[in-house]
């Protein structure tokens, strides 16, 4: 059985064709912009798994597929450095210094928490739906960097509170209420 093969970046796609093994679609790679920080870590580690990787490319290779699918602020950090091995190595350390940071990422999951879109009308199910999406998808942020929900958990009620219709609000806290006095009896 041959290992992938990648064909050199056209259209910022990478096909791979492998003997006695059914013919998969191309693998068209995400870019990264470096707009938005918390897309990093799933930018990487899908062009780590396809590109960097990939033993059968070389360095330069592995370089042009990455110019190919960083735009804006991630090619602009690498801007200026030239094709080739050496400076594969400094680009990604470069863009890993820059965007890939934990406490950086980190940053950015909280600022999203904090800066959560309150509704104010209780039967808006498409505002409520979309709180909890924003939520989840920061909450998942979290997790996916191995930072365990003791450490923000305590901060989530007063964000979620202060995001939602002061009427839930109020019929959440009657409910735990009653919840602890029945404990307490």
């Amino acid at each position: 059985m041959q290992q992938q093969k990648l064909t050199p970046p056209l259209n910022s796609s990478v096909s791979s064709v492998l003997t006695n093994q059914p013919r998969l679609p191309k693998l068209t790679l995400e870019s990264f912009s470096g707009k938005d920080i918390g897309s990093f870590p799933s930018f990487w580690a899908r062009f780590k798994s396809a590109v960097h990787e990939n033993s059968s490319l070389n360095d330069v290779d592995k370089f042009s597929y990455l110019k190919s699918v960083v735009t804006s602020d991630a090619e602009l950090a690498i801007r200026g450095l030239i094709l080739t091995t050496e400076n594969y190595a400094k680009v990604v350390k470069i863009l890993e210094h820059r965007f890939g940071r934990q406490e950086l990422i980190v940053d950015y999951h909280m600022n999203n928490l904090l800066n959560l879109t309150p509704f104010r009308k209780s039967f808006d199910v498409i505002a409520l739906r979309n709180l909890y999406d924003q939520l989840e998808v920061n909450i998942r942020g979290f997790e996916s960097l191995g930072i365990s929900p003791d450490s923000y958990s305590c901060l989530l009620f007063p964000i979620i509170m202060k995001a939602i219709p002061p009427d839930l609000a109020l019929e959440y806290n009657r409910k735990h209420e009653k919840k602890q006095s029945q404990i307490i009896d």
